[in-house]
């Protein structure tokens, strides 16, 4: 049974509503439009590729944060990696970050 509203328009029972009039239910286009936006910007920003001497400089303060000594990272084409274990990707993906053990 459809029951009628105010202005003529079918009245859904209240669980059967998608948002609810009160306030604290309701979340207005615009803001959904707005955090919708933001979510995707922050997420492209996330993936911005990095230059391969930025992240390069960034491991290598990791690894010597941790006490590891003796090692040598590599920036290499990505059909030049060898035998070397792989731990980044710089450059757009047109490079590979190699990690070797001196």
């Amino acid at each position: 049974m459809v029951r009628r509203g105010c202005c003529g328009g079918p009245h859904l029972p209240e669980n059967e509503r998608l948002f609810t009039p009160q306030a604290n239910h309701a979340m207005p286009t615009r803001a959904l439009l707005l955090l919708s936006t933001a979510l995707l910007l922050t997420q492209a920003a996330h993936a911005a590729p990095k230059p391969c001497d930025e992240l390069k400089a960034e491991i290598a303060a990791k690894l010597d944060e941790k006490g590891v000594k003796g090692y040598e990272i590599t920036a290499v084409e990505n059909d030049k990696v060898g035998d070397a274990k792989v731990i980044g990707s710089c450059d757009g993906g047109s490079k590979k970050l190699t990690y070797v053990r001196k």
